[in-house]
């Protein structure tokens, strides 16, 4: 399996022909910034030559419309299966997005997202793409919790299971993925299962919050979950046993 450098991504940014088609200068000067190693491509009929030549983890579709061009070029690339398809959507617009999601984009962008949201997107669209190549471990202890995966429960014993739904699952994996590490709200919400996202910025404090409750429901005096006001939140490393049961 074709391996990555996730700390710097390489994506290729198209911008399909078209004479509405306009640059999007903020993310062409931002998205590096972030940690992308973004080439831009005038014509979406350099991509295959591109992706042969040079090799990308991700291409993201700017100015994404209905058009049967650039339906075809999203297709085209979901067919090959060599890089992630993001496809970069008018605000708003549910029915570009749904067009774009059926015609084999990995994820959709609003053309209002901020950057940093843009380049966590790419990387969690790359992420499963390409996962690791180890299994993941049906139980890890969370504390007190033997944390089962497969069947989205935290069990503690002599004590009923817990049941996660599956965003809430969602976001403890991707917390369990890099523990003690500090993580944005960008970075959790792209994360989530396309279905289980929303536009509201708070969506995700609402899904901690509810994490959190079942987390501590046990003992309250064992935050497991920490917050760092303004910035993220974090699965504190000090309380957790990653042994697999």
């Amino acid at each position: 399996m074709t391996s990555f450098d996730m700390t710097a991504p390489r994506c290729f940014l198209v911008r399909p022909a078209g004479p509405a088609t306009a640059e999007p200068f903020a993310l062409v000067e931002q998205l590096p910034r972030h940690g992308i190693d973004l080439r831009c491509l005038v014509r979406d009929t350099d991509v295959n030559a591109a992706l042969h030549e040079q090799g990308a983890a991700a291409v993201l579709i700017a100015s994404f419309d209905a058009s049967e061009a650039v339906l075809q070029l999203c297709r085209s690339l979901h067919d090959q299966g060599q890089a992630a398809v993001l496809a970069l959507t008018p605000a708003g617009d549910d029915t570009i997005r749904i067009l774009a999601l059926e015609s084999g984009a990995d994820d959709c962008v609003e053309e209002t997202s901020d950057a940093r949201e843009v380049a966590a997107r790419i990387r969690a669209a790359i992420r499963r793409m390409h996962p690791a190549s180890h299994p993941p471990r049906p139980q890890v202890r969370i504390g007190p919790w033997a944390f089962d995966i497969p069947r989205r429960q935290l069990h503690m014993p002599g004590e009923a299971p817990v049941a996660l739904t599956r965003a809430e699952c969602c976001l403890l994996q991707a917390m369990l993925s890099q523990p003690g590490r500090l993580l944005s709200r960008d970075e959790l919400t792209a994360a989530l299962p396309l279905r289980e996202r929303a536009t509201d910025s708070r969506a995700v404090d609402l899904l901690v919050s509810r994490l959190r409750q079942k987390l501590h429901a046990r003992d309250p005096h064992q935050p497991l979950i920490q917050t760092v006001r303004g910035r993220g939140y974090r699965l504190d490393l000090s309380t957790i046993d990653t042994q697999t049961t």
